[in-house]
């Protein structure tokens, strides 16, 4: 049985436009605790933005594609 993780802090960016969303993302995950979730909705685009922030930041995420959020590891 895998570890369980438990999330007590996360960032909603439903209503949240692309172009405010890398500095949000950048804003949040640097200052909190980790594990985080990063809900992001379906929308690919939001998706590439969070992905490419945290990849440029060297965190490790979990992104699965069904799943309207992105957990951000460590």
């Amino acid at each position: 049985m895998g570890k369980k993780i438990i999330i007590d802090k996360q960032i909603d960016l439903h209503r949240v436009k692309h172009n405010e969303a890398k500095k949000l993302v950048e804003d949040y995950i640097l200052q909190k605790p980790l594990p985080i979730r990063i809900i992001t909705g379906h929308s690919a685009r939001m998706r590439e933005i969070v992905v490419s922030t945290l990849i440029e930041h060297g965190f490790e995420y979990e992104s699965i594609i069904t799943l309207p959020y992105i957990t951000v590891l460590k």
